[in-house]
């Protein structure tokens, strides 16, 4: 066979495969999307998913259904995900718990696990607050209760999550220990403290602004290391004396099984960039206090792998917790 026709050959298999992968990506989707989401509705990270799932439809073929899958510590919503065919129909929503939970070991899953598809979002508006009759009003005076009376200041927590970590982070920066109290998701924190059954949650200003504006809960602090621009008259733990460690800025990442080829996840990553940078969409996020700061699988994967080590650092400290 001469070389000419050996070229002949090898160009119209290529010619074949790079059609059958064009037809792939021009019939996706093909049905709805499931977004998995690792908590009940109510929260921060259900209600980030479903403003996006409420707009990103007008950029896919098919719509984005939001499904709560609660439990583990993000481990059932994680392991549905990463056992699902690879063909961009089910993703996941996760937020920092992405490490939290792998510093816990709640989460048995990491970031090498997953294609990245992009990050939407984020939120500097991550508070602890507690209630109006709590026996300490500021941030200074439970720092005093904490290591006045040990192990009695109720905080509520799920393991695994980022409130857990951060009630560590806080009690290594202070010397002193909270009691722990497992209270379920975003929405069952809330009423936790509420009714008394805890003394202090971490929650994202959107979800309790209400309460806030009415005064029946009072604000301790931002985690964040800077001042949010949403809610700029709200000092952080840094500049109250505090110092975390980590940044406990919450990130948004929406993720794929391994194996999702990179045409459907340029698919998935076009329609989220052009949802989230709509300026009407873009309005109604931050008028739910998160902030807008789209990166696409690439800047996300870079961004997610920067961000990593500072959790992981804090594992010798997590896995001699009593939680």
């Amino acid at each position: 066979m001469s070389m000419l026709k050996k070229l002949g050959i090898a160009a119209i298999g290529l010619a074949g495969v790079l059609a059958a992968t064009a037809t792939f990506a021009q019939g996706f989707p093909s049905k709805p999307i499931q977004l998995v989401v690792p908590a009940k509705p109510g929260g921060d990270t259900d209600l980030n998913s479903r403003l996006l799932a409420k707009h990103i439809g007008k950029h896919l073929s098919q719509p984005l259904v939001v499904v709560n899958t609660d439990g583990g510590g993000g481990n059932l919503a994680a392991q549905k995900v990463a056992a699902s065919p690879a063909d961009g129909h089910t993703i996941l929503m996760l937020n920092t718990v992405l490490f939290t939970g792998r510093v816990v070991g709640t989460l048995q899953l990491g970031l090498d696990d997953f294609e990245v598809v992009g990050i939407p979002t984020y939120s500097d508006t991550l508070l602890w607050v507690t209630r109006k009759d709590a026996p300490f009003k500021t941030l200074e005076e439970m720092n005093k209760a904490v290591l006045a009376a040990p192990d009695t200041v109720k905080y509520a927590a799920t393991v695994g999550a980022p409130s857990h970590i951060q009630a560590i982070a806080y009690e290594e920066a202070i010397g002193g220990d909270l009691k722990k109290i497992d209270t379920g998701s975003g929405s069952d924190k809330i009423v936790a403290v509420l009714s008394g059954q805890v003394d202090v949650l971490t929650t994202n200003y959107s979800l309790v602004k209400d309460y806030i504006a009415s005064g029946e809960m009072n604000v301790l602090g931002n985690l964040g290391r800077e001042r949010s621009k949403l809610i700029p008259d709200v000092p952080t733990f840094a500049e109250q004396g505090v110092k975390l460690g980590p940044d406990f800025n919450m990130f948004y990442v929406l993720l794929a099984p391994k194996g999702t080829p990179a045409d459907v996840l340029a698919t998935l990553s076009d329609a989220l960039s052009a949802t989230v940078e709509d300026p009407e969409v873009k309005a109604e996020f931050e008028k739910s206090f998160f902030t807008v700061n789209y990166r696409d699988s690439a800047a996300a994967k870079a961004y997610l792998e920067e961000r990593e080590p500072e959790f992981m650092a804090m594992k010798d400290v997590v896995a001699a917790d009593k939680f």
